[in-house]
């Protein structure tokens, strides 16, 4: 049986609560992207390690415009000792499989981290300035 990951991101996603602030993001241990800076890298960098080694793991990406502001993204990253699914949440949610994730460099100090899927696409997942 195929589990439904679509479905069951989204409703994680869609139960937080609607005022949702970086400090409450930092707290539920969510990976946090902020203008200001990034909160719990190290879950990130877990989570690769737990897929080469084969090991079943979920995080939640969320994004804010600005450090106390809105929230631009809410994702959900997950390994399910095969896979790696990831769920965008907007108002068209969208879910990618993929089976690794891969980091590309620019400007030498920002390292983007895309998906690739089985369709040969490179879905942005996560960014980090160094």
């Amino acid at each position: 049986m195929n589990r439904n990951y679509s479905k069951e991101h989204v409703t994680e996603l869609e139960t937080l609560p609607e005022t949702y602030t970086v400090d409450m993001a930092v707290k539920s241990k969510d990976v946090v992207l902020s203008a200001v800076r990034p909160h719990n890298t190290e879950r990130f960098y877990s989570f690769l390690s737990n897929i080469d080694k084969g090991i079943p793991d979920k995080i939640r990406i969320t994004a804010f415009e600005t450090d106390n502001g809105e929230i631009s993204t809410k994702s959900i990253l997950q390994y399910d000792g095969s896979s790696i699914i990831y769920t965008v949440f907007r108002k068209d949610s969208r879910t990618y499989y993929g089976d690794k994730i891969i980091a590309s460099c620019r400007n030498n100090d920002i390292f983007d981290y895309y998906l690739t899927t089985a369709d040969s696409q490179m879905v942005p997942v996560y960014w980090l300035s160094i």
